[in-house]
Order: C-alpha cells, then sequence, then structure tokens
C-alpha cells in the first residue's frame, strides 16, 4: 500500500505541475481519480480505504479547497465504485471505460458543486461543459493507465492484498 500511496503522490505531484501546462486549456488527466477507481476495483481491505482517506487529504492541502472536500467526493467515489462492481462484472475494457466516464463525471460534477457552495458561489455553467470533456478524456486514456498500476502492481508484488475474483 505504500507503493501505492508513493505513487499517488508521484501522480498528485504531475497533476500540479506537468498535466497543468498542457495545451488542451483546462483539461487535464486525472490519473489520480483512476488510481482511486482501480483500487477501488482490484484491491480490497481496510488499507484501500485509509489510502483513498490519506490521498484525499493530500489532494486537499496541494489544492488549497476546504478540507475534507476531496477526501468526501473520493470516498463517495469508492464506495460506488465498490457497489458497482460487486454488481456488475466489469472485467471486459469497455465497460471498464464507461464505469470511468460515469464515475468520474460524477466526482467532478461533485467538486464542482462543492467548490461552487464552499468556496465563491458563483455558478460557472461553462464548467460543466468541461467537467464532461475531461471525463471522456480520463476514460479514454484509462487502458493506459490500468496497465501501468497493473505492470507496478505486478512488479513490486502488491497482490496479496488484491481481491478474490470470483
Amino acid at each position: 500500500m505504500f507503493f501505492l500511496f508513493l505513487l499517488g503522490c508521484v501522480l498528485l505531484i504531475l497533476e500540479t505541475t506537468l498535466f497543468y501546462h498542457l495545451p488542451l486549456w483546462k483539461l487535464k488527466i486525472d490519473g489520480l481519480l483512476l488510481l482511486i477507481i482501480y483500487v477501488s476495483l482490484y484491491l480490497n481491505g481496510i488499507q484501500s480505504g485509509l489510502l483513498i482517506f490519506s490521498l484525499g487529504i493530500l489532494v486537499d492541502t496541494f489544492a488549497g479547497s476546504a478540507l475534507g472536500m476531496h477526501v468526501l467526493v473520493y470516498a463517495l467515489l469508492f464506495l460506488l465504485v465498490k457497489v458497482i462492481s460487486h454488481n456488475l462484472v466489469i472485467k471486459n475494457i469497455y465497460y471498464q471505460m464507461a464505469t470511468i466516464f460515469s464515475v468520474s463525471f460524477l466526482a467532478n460534477l461533485g467538486l464542482l458543486v462543492l467548490d461552487l457552495v464552499f468556496m465563491d458561489g458563483v455558478i460557472r455553467w461553462h464548467l460543466i461543459w468541461m467537467v464532461f470533456l475531461q471525463s471522456l478524456l480520463t476514460s479514454l486514456l484509462s487502458p493506459i493507465f490500468f496497465i501501468c498500476y497493473d505492470y507496478f502492481d505486478r512488479l513490486f508484488g502488491l497482490g496479496e492484498v488484491r481481491e478474490v475474483s470470483r
């Protein structure tokens, strides 16, 4: 789990430095969100919940947002993906991409609403379009990230915390 926390820290640093300056304006590749979905889909136990909590606190600290905002959204995202993955078999890449798109859209929309409530109270309707495009980009790039996460998972021997397949 410590390796996944370090991977989350590296993704957060990449998102705030390198991905921030991409020419796609405000569209960013949300690798941390994909890591949370990966942990929700493939890992089991209380350690994965603690990992999600610590990454949420770290994102709140880096983003300068209201403390607990990302923790709440990431925890709800974690529970939503756990419920979806127990009720549906989403091992197919197309089902994964559809699930990632919908969950990413809901998470980013939730962050937008919480930002609206806690921060400034100004409705920016054009941001909903950006949330849609960002969720679409995240879902399209998710197979590449999942292959990398799976590779690092096998490389560093983290398979002992994986869920048992059905």
